[in-house]
This record gives C-alpha cells, sequence and structure tokens, in this order.
C-alpha cells in the first residue's frame, strides 16, 4: 500500500469525522466544525488546511503547529493560508500574517525551503499540520478543550506521524508538543513525565545533559 493511498484514506476520514461536533464552548455555546461542514468554502484536499502549504509525504521535518483559525477567521480567508500572491518572499508585509513570515524564516534556518504559502509545495520537504483539525467557535485566542486535542491526537496526528516517519519534529507551542506527547504515551511510556514537566523544567534539564557531553 502507498504512502500517497495512505494519506488519502487518512484525508477522507477527516472529512468524515464528527468526533468533536458535540463540544461546545464560549458563552453561546456553539460547537466545533469540521471544514467540510463550511459550504460556502471549498474543502481543502489535504489533511488540513495548514497542509496545503507543505505536504511532502517524505518529508524530513514535520512541524506541528496548535489549531489552524477559529470558524470566522476561515470563513473570512475563504479557507486559505495566504490569499494574496507574495511578489518578495523575504519582505514580512507581504505576508498575511507575521507567523508564517516567522515560520518560512525558521525552515531556512534549517537550511530548507518552504516556498510560498499562497503556492503551496509537495516537495518542501516538509510537512506542516496542526494538533486540531477541526475550526473552533469563539475568537482565535480561545482556549481548545483537552478532549479536543486528545480526539485529533488519536485519530489524525499519530498517524501522520506514522505514515510520514519524518527525521526531526517540530511543535510550536506547549499544546502542539503534549498533543504528540499524549498520542505516544501507549508506546513510549516514558514520555509520560515528560508531559507532565513543564517547558523550563525540561529545557533546563536537558541544557545540563548537553553540558556534560
Amino acid at each position: 500500500m502507498s504512502k500517497q493511498f495512505e494519506y488519502r484514506e487518512l484525508v477522507k476520514k477527516r472529512r468524515a469525522c464528527d468526533a468533536c461536533m458535540s463540544i461546545r464552548v464560549g458563552k453561546d455555546g456553539k460547537n466545533f466544525r469540521n471544514q467540510s461542514s463550511f459550504h460556502d468554502v471549498e474543502d481543502a484536499d489535504q489533511i488540513g488546511n495548514f497542509s496545503t502549504w507543505a505536504h511532502d509525504l517524505n518529508a524530513q521535518v514535520m512541524i506541528v503547529g496548535q489549531d489552524y483559525c477559529d470558524a470566522k477567521t476561515y470563513l473570512r480567508d475563504e479557507g486559505r493560508i495566504q490569499k494574496k500572491p507574495i511578489v518578495d518572499l523575504e519582505d514580512v508585509k507581504e505576508y498575511s500574517t507575521e507567523t508564517n513570515y516567522r515560520l518560512r524564516l525558521l525552515v531556512k534556518q534549517l537550511v530548507l525551503e518552504l516556498g510560498s504559502p499562497s503556492l503551496g509545495s509537495s516537495t518542501s520537504v516538509v510537512f506542516l499540520t496542526n494538533a486540531i483539525l477541526c475550526m473552533k467557535p469563539g475568537e482565535m485566542s480561545d482556549p481548545n478543550p483537552q478532549k479536543v486535542y486528545n480526539n485529533c491526537g488519536t485519530n489524525f496526528l499519530r498517524p501522520l506521524i506514522d505514515l510520514v516517519r519524518p527525521k526531526a519534529m517540530i511543535t510550536l507551542g506547549v499544546q502542539a508538543t503534549r498533543s504528540v506527547l499524549f498520542a505516544y504515551l501507549e508506546r513510549q511510556p516514558e514520555f509520560k513525565g515528560i508531559r507532565a514537566q513543564g517547558f523550563k523544567a525540561i529545557f533546563q534539564r536537558h541544557a545540563i545533559e548537553l553540558e556534560k557531553v
């Protein structure tokens, strides 16, 4: 069975997923929505919208963000990471968000090329994804229930990592890191202690170990 076939099956599973549709948050009690349910916006032919930027199934590096966006932003941007074409990749003002600009700079530090978010690329040896794939109600800054991270981690994040098998992973923030660790707790019990620690303790511990080398 080819990677491409397995990936297509995973995308189909994501499109049909309703695991978090009953989870309501915020004052209005609105629920999370699969991006396939927004009929005014064409659903991405990827595991999630973040992956439209880079989706190499043989990627050397996988980058995992927290979540893509809230429902309101998703509709406003018509599901796209970058609405207008970028002429100068080195100019931060060309990007719809500063985060996209800095993400590309981060990848360049690895001597890799991410390409333009307005074009997408499947040959960048990078795979971008999110710990949560559905769109949350409320605002971008609103927190996500742990149950949503758990659902996506089990159903999509772990299968995707197992499929791509990157040489290295970069997680953007606490929740993305914990999602990756949680997804592998059963297979890697040694992750349990790390997952419970704060970032400061983890970094301090490993900095001391590096000094001994």
